[in-house]
């Protein structure tokens, strides 16, 4: 394997393939300060500015400073190759550290949440998600193994962006109110008297 600054450089990208800027992803201040951190506990040897913090910089952009603070934080007696795809994924983090369940604790979840489901007290966002995703009909009438694969696709997706950072949300429900009043018109209060006089000759 190779260290970071030993990487070739890759062709630069064309403005439509870079990633859009964000006010969550981290500044460019943020990562030489990253760089300058990983360049102090040896894990790269060239310095802020050169061709490998460049690339660095390009690759790293879309990441937010809570996940480089948690990148940074995994360096900490790091020992072998660092290089780019692994720092994003000491980054990024594993399920476990967004609190995610796997696959099968998940789906059992869902499988055995109490009615009503929305109300129900989910370990994640996600699990939810992914139940309204696969079906709530499916999850009551399938079996476990029917299932898996289902729920499988379904989950991976959702933990992938979770893992990239994106924060999921159970939808928000909305009160019914407690009485609601309808108005009607003397020509359509009329008609409904009359439908009830024809249906009691």
């Amino acid at each position: 394997m190779q260290r970071i600054n030993d990487l070739l450089v890759r062709p630069a990208t064309s403005a439509t393939d870079a990633p859009l800027p964000t006010t969550s992803t981290a500044s460019r201040k943020t990562l030489a300060l990253v760089w300058a951190t990983l360049l102090n506990r040896r894990l790269v040897s060239e310095p802020v500015g050169s061709l490998q913090h460049r690339q660095f910089e390009q690759d790293m952009s879309d990441l937010t400073d809570d996940q480089l603070r948690r990148g940074l934080e995994r360096t900490k007696g790091f020992t072998g190759f660092l290089t780019l795809p692994v720092f994003r994924g000491l980054c990024q983090g594993t399920p476990e550290d967004h609190s995610l369940p796997d696959a099968r604790s998940a789906l059992l979840e869902a499988i055995h949440a109490p009615y009503p489901k929305s109300a129900h007290v989910w370990t994640h966002p996600a699990v939810y998600l992914a139940a309204c995703d696969v079906g709530w009909w499916a999850l009551e009438h399938m079996t476990e193994r029917e299932l898996m694969p289902i729920w499988t696709m379904a989950y991976d997706q959702l933990v992938a962006r979770v893992i990239a950072g994106e924060s999921l949300a159970l939808p928000t429900r909305r009160a019914l109110p407690a009485e609601v009043h309808v108005p009607s018109t003397p020509e359509t209060a009329l008609a409904n008297i009359n439908k009830l006089k024809e249906i009691l000759r």
